[in-house]
Formats: structure tokens, sequence, C-alpha cells
């Protein structure tokens, strides 16, 4: 009986994994954006589940620059058995909204777009300041611009959507570190301090049409 309880069980369960990835929006890749690699379709996808269709008009990648000379230093500390470990790649960091078209409606960009993103590091454990971005070597930043008169169309009049909206997403390299912290003014004040961070390195443009009540 457990056994038939099992198989039912688990054929319930890939029945919904199947529903789930069903209703997922379709997704169209225009030319420009047809390097994008298909996680972060899929991220797009679940991130809009609501959609009714969703339009990636651009990827971009590998376009960090170097923003080590922004990073401040940690003054009283230095650090030593510095540890880093990767966790992810093309990892989602942070979405923008830029605007919305109504359908059958066409808005050009009064000014440019333009968004930033830096790297960034999180204390999780351990009483001393936090590694800077140049300290771990990931000081970088990676900025999304859309031109200004970019004209930016809503959904066309036979559609069922009434509501166009425009995003941009950030995405990146995230990971682990640990270091152990020295205070300069009592040496033998040595905690063992870990955390996060994460580096940016690409962003995707696209649309996501949506019936809005």
């Amino acid at each position: 009986m457990k056994r038939y309880v099992f198989l039912l069980t688990l054929a319930s369960a890939l029945c919904l994994s199947a529903l789930a990835f069903a209703e997922l929006p379709t997704v169209t890749v225009l030319p420009e954006a047809s390097d994008i690699p298909s996680s972060v379709i899929l991220d797009i996808q679940k991130e809009n589940a609501d959609a009714e269709a969703i339009t990636i008009t651009g990827w971009h990648a590998n376009v960090q620059v170097d923003c080590s000379a922004i990073y401040p230093q940690s003054y009283g500390w230095s650090y030593q058995d510095v540890e880093v470990a990767a966790t992810g790649t093309d990892q989602a960091l942070s979405t923008q909204f830029v605007t919305s078209v109504a359908k059958g409606a066409s808005d050009p960009l009064s000014a440019e777009f333009t968004k930033t993103v830096s790297s960034s590091v999180e204390l999780t454990a351990g009483n001393a300041p936090a590694l800077t971005g140049n300290d771990l070597d990931i000081a970088v930043s990676v900025t999304a611009k859309i031109p200004a008169f970019t004209t930016l169309n809503g959904p066309a009049e036979s559609s069922v959507c009434n509501s166009r909206q425009f995003y941009v997403r950030f995405y990146g390299d995230t990971g682990t570190w640990s270091a152990r912290a020295v205070w300069q003014l009592n040496p033998t004040n040595r905690p063992i301090i870990s955390g996060t961070w994460s580096k940016p390195t690409s962003w995707a443009e696209y649309s996501v049409d949506r019936i809005i009540n």
C-alpha cells in the first residue's frame, strides 16, 4: 500500500510541476538578445508568471566597469586568510521599471533611462567591518541605458492585453567570503568574519504584456 501511495504522490507532484511550467507566459526573443542564457529566460518568465507574453529585446553581457576607486577602506582593520568562493552565475540582482504603454499607444522616452548596479558585500557573521569590493577583487558596476526618444509601443489593438510594461533586470555572479579581521589598535582582537557578495556582469531589457483591470 505504501508503494502505491508513494507512486500516486510522485505522479501528482509531476503533474503539478508540469502545470506550473505550462502556465508560464510565452517568450519572444529578438535577434539583439539571441545569446541570452536559457536560465535567464526562465528567470524572467518566473518573475512575471502573471503576464500574457514577454518580449526580450536586449541582452548586454560582460559590460562591467571597474569602480575600485569609489570603494571606502576599512580603516583600523586589516584582514588575513581571506577566502572567496563563487556560488552562482547569471543570478538576478536587481529589477528596474522603465515605463508602461497602453494598448495601441506609442511613447517616446522624454529622457535617457539610466540605472547602475554596483558590487555588493554583506557581513553575515562576526564582529568587525565587512571586507570591501576592493578586498575581494569584485569592485565593478554595470549601467543599463536606453536612449532618449526611443519609441516604446504598447500592445496591438487586436491584443487581449491593455498594457505593456518595460523593464531592465541586472544579472551577475554571487558567492561567499570569509576572513580573519585584525584590529590594528589591538592585534589580539582577531575575529573571524564571513558573508556574501555579488558582482554585476550583464543586464536584460524586456517588455511584459498584461491585462490591467
